[in-house]
């Protein structure tokens, strides 16, 4: 009986340690997960970056736990801006799954995915595609061809066809992970609003000066659904408001889009602050509403808050301060104040040749807009004279903005 026990005894209590490895293992992913949610930051890095060296360490813990470790640490250093270290944690936990599932199982979709987000986040999406269409094709074989992973990895696709400059081919990836979403959870689902709003983005760049009216019904279905599920304010809301913003202004409903942006300002400021750099977006689509509705003064007042919050948050020479600048100077030109709108024309051209440089369209047409405009303060000059005051104001042509 000695004997017995010890044989049993050592393989009862590496079993024991075993267990208690791994119930460390989901204690640590459980906490890493919590910090990741709350945004605590030095929190999430302590318990994941503890997990993930369990996860190294213990090989007998379970092997969907330690490739969560794994992910979970990339899925901070991608947040953190580190995709890089990101790449570096997403092969980790594909290697334990290649191991434990194989190399077509859909466990191993979930790495494909992960990896090749982190390498379209570095630049690479030339290297992130073949990843997302592997994952397809194995979500296709394992899963279904309308299953939610399937709808996953049709989105990915999307996302990288419309950063490659081929809306087509993104719109034909968005509409099919609608149609898998809406038929899996429901067409009053939130996802499938999520779904239409990168579907309308799809449509409206895909289909050229149709773009917009063909997009439009799309923008305000998603917008339907989001706000029936989440409530008129959640902040969730403002991509679907502000898409439909844009296109209602552009095809010129000013009334439409100006209480649409009017929304998005106030939700901007109650969930970041009135002096958040985002606040800027809805306040110079609103300076482009007033001018528009033949409004300067309120046209004015938007543009240079506008200005104000890029100035301070992104810095003078920021290429978006350069596009408020642009529209704050040809509204002052409008007015007939053409000296008044020298010093933002010309802080426009600067910063834009530099970002853009001197052969870009942006950067020629806001020169063209500095030019107009000094010749027409010239001459508003020369008229002011009294050698001049009997003369006829030559009027330059109006520039462009935005």
């Amino acid at each position: 009986m000695r004997n017995l026990y010890r044989i049993l005894l050592p393989g009862m209590l590496a079993g024991f340690t075993s267990c208690a490895a791994a119930a460390d293992l989901l204690a640590l992913n459980d906490s890493c997960i919590a910090a990741l949610r709350a945004n605590e930051v030095p929190a999430a890095t302590r318990d994941c970056t503890a997990a993930a060296a369990e996860a190294a360490r213990n090989a007998k813990a379970p092997p969907n736990a330690r490739a969560l470790a794994h992910d979970n640490l990339g899925d901070l250093n991608l947040a953190r801006g580190k995709p890089a270290d990101a790449e570096t944690n997403y092969r980790r936990a594909y290697a334990v799954r290649d191991r434990a599932f194989g190399r077509d199982s859909a466990e191993l979709a979930v790495s494909l995915d992960k990896i090749g987000n982190a390498l379209s986040r570095a630049g690479k999406d030339a290297d992130a595609e073949p990843l997302f269409v592997r994952a397809l094709n194995i979500r296709e074989a394992r899963l279904g061809a309308e299953s939610s992973e399937v709808a996953d990895s049709l989105n990915m696709l999307g996302v990288l066809a419309m950063k490659a400059g081929k809306p087509a081919d993104a719109e034909a990836h968005f509409r099919r992970a609608v149609n898998i979403r809406a038929k899996v959870l429901g067409s009053k689902d939130v996802v499938v609003g999520r779904a239409l709003a990168n579907l309308g983005f799809a449509v409206q760049a895909a289909q050229g000066a149709k773009g917009a009216e063909a997009a439009e019904p799309i923008f305000r279905q998603s917008l339907a659904i989001q706000s029936a599920a989440l409530g008129n304010d959640d902040p969730a809301l403002l991509d679907p408001i502000e898409s439909l913003g844009r296109v209602v202004r552009n095809k010129g409903d000013l009334l439409e889009a100006e209480a649409l942006w009017q929304r998005a300002l106030a939700m901007r400021e109650k969930k970041f602050g009135a002096d958040h750099v985002s606040v800027a977006i809805p306040l110079n689509e609103l300076g482009l509403i007033y001018f528009a509705a033949k409004k300067p003064e309120l046209s004015e007042q938007a543009f240079r808050r506008a200005l104000a919050i890029r100035d301070k948050t992104l810095g003078a020479n920021n290429i978006l301060v350069a596009e408020v600048a642009n529209n704050l100077g040809v509204l002052i030109y409008s007015q007939g104040r053409a000296a008044d709108s020298l010093p933002a024309l010309r802080h426009a051209a600067a910063v834009t040749h530099v970002g853009l440089g001197g052969n870009n369209p942006l950067t020629q047409s806001r020169w063209s807009n500095l030019q107009q405009a000094l010749v027409a303060a010239a001459a508003q000059q020369a008229a002011a004279q009294p050698a001049a005051a009997g003369a006829a104001q030559k009027t330059a042509p109006a520039p462009k903005g935005k």
